[in-house]
């Protein structure tokens, strides 16, 4: 059987690890990637994928896209809606863009605008793959011979970028559905997701993957329960992709 493990988002900005206490850490993540990190080890898969969330300080969901009238930045997790652009109370950097965004994000219906605290940003030690799971990355391509595959989502400041294989708002071909990954990841046998966070980045990805395929190959696809946790205050979004998964014949198994 050829399996295919998706880790998406492993990254130190979202851990409370013994070497990185993260910008946007989520409780239980740390404890995700320590189960993650045994069951490579013991059970090898035949390939791996590693997203990467990769944005700048600049991004359209961090604090300095945005300003009020007394040029004062957003607090991390302020909401942004389309009456806040429309009436003046948060100006983007690009204003055009900014009302045009948040009028999209309201007419699709899936997240408000939340201004999420700097994170990712490429080049810090919050993009990096938290240690443990770098380190069992590392022995695993040394056993098998092969490499694993890394894949950087997010780098476009203009819009969110939740789902590997999708942006939130789609601006341009490369934010559009990757359907070269989709085929990929679509020739293994078992399709195992975990990484973080369910409520978002997980739960996005493996929802636009299950909608892209062939309806009886959702069976092919597992998301391993305990590898993956949400965001806090977000646990009832990602009981929602969860329970779209389930109702495709997507398998839920404990590692």
């Amino acid at each position: 059987m050829r399996r295919l493990l998706v880790i998406i988002d492993p990254q130190n900005d979202f851990m409370r690890s013994p070497e990185h206490d993260g910008s946007l850490a989520i409780d239980e993540a740390y404890a995700d990637m320590q189960r993650l990190v045994r069951y490579i080890n013991d059970d090898a898969p035949e390939q791996i994928l590693v997203t990467l969330d990769s944005h700048t300080v600049d991004h359209i969901a961090h604090a300095r896209w945005w300003s009020d009238a007394q040029g004062n930045h957003p607090e991390p997790f302020t909401e942004i809606s389309v009456a806040d652009v429309e009436q003046g109370r948060w100006r983007g950097r690009d204003p055009e863009h900014s009302l045009w965004y948040v009028r999209q994000l309201a007419k699709q219906g899936n997240y408000a605008l939340i201004i999420w605290p700097d994170h990712c940003v490429m080049g810090t030690d919050g993009h990096q793959v938290v240690r443990i799971l770098a380190q069992a990355l590392e022995h695993w391509e040394q056993r098998t011979g092969r490499k694993v595959r890394y894949l950087k989502k997010g780098m476009n400041d203009y819009t969110e970028h939740y789902s590997a294989l999708k942006a939130e708002v789609v601006i341009d071909d490369e934010t559009d559905m990757n359907t070269e990954l989709i085929e990929y990841m679509s020739q293994f046998d078992r399709i195992e997701f975990a990484g973080e966070a369910s409520s978002h980045c997980v739960g996005n990805t493996l929802v636009h993957f299950i909608d892209e395929i062939a309806p009886n190959e959702a069976q092919k696809v597992v998301v391993l329960e305990n590898a993956t946790s949400p965001v806090p205050n977000c646990e009832h979004m990602a009981e929602a992709f969860f329970a779209q998964a389930r109702d495709k014949g997507v398998r839920f198994e404990q590692i």
